[in-house]
């Protein structure tokens, strides 16, 4: 009986006291947050110090990445991650107005990437990787392409550039 007892303390004592046994999901925020001092996950560039459009995604453990350019991210998602997946993509509304020189470092409006357009095509300076424009307004696009011998893209289309099926 002295054995029983003992079993039975050591037992509680090594299980605790919680009788709750089920798991708590941790909420992970995974809309777009505001640009920070945070590095390029693809190049290590300081991403705030580089000109617009640049992009952030949340990996389905919740960890957020950083790019300096959407032509950078487009290759950080073909690239394995231990973090898993990006599930959520955003990147930079341009203004409409946007001229090819422009080289703004302000932070834009976030948008979907499902929510955008994109203009390829358009030389830029100083841009890492594929420079890659992205717009909410259609006509806005349309217009930047056209004066820069570009072309307008959906989400689509731009994963099929860069060589993967629309996800």
């Amino acid at each position: 009986m002295k054995h029983l007892i003992c079993f039975l303390l050591l037992t509680t004592l090594f299980t605790g006291c919680n009788t709750d046994n089920t798991s708590k999901a941790v909420e992970v925020d995974t809309g777009p947050q505001v640009l920070g001092v945070g590095e390029c996950n693809a190049c290590g560039m300081v991403v705030r110090d580089q000109p617009s459009p640049r992009a952030q995604g949340v990996h389905r453990d919740g960890t957020r990445a950083w790019f300096c350019s959407l032509g950078d991210m487009m290759v950080y998602l073909d690239t394995p991650s231990p973090h898993g997946l990006v599930n959520h993509i955003y990147v930079e509304d341009m203004p409409a107005n946007f001229k090819s020189t422009d080289m703004n470092t302000e932070p834009l409006s976030w948008l979907s990437t499902s929510q955008a357009y994109y203009v390829l095509g358009v030389e830029r300076p100083a841009v890492m990787g594929l420079a890659v424009l992205s717009f909410k307004d259609r006509e806005a696009a349309e217009e930047v392409a056209g004066a820069n011998s570009g072309r307008v893209l959906d989400w689509s289309g731009l994963r099929e550039v860069f060589g993967k099926g629309a996800e």
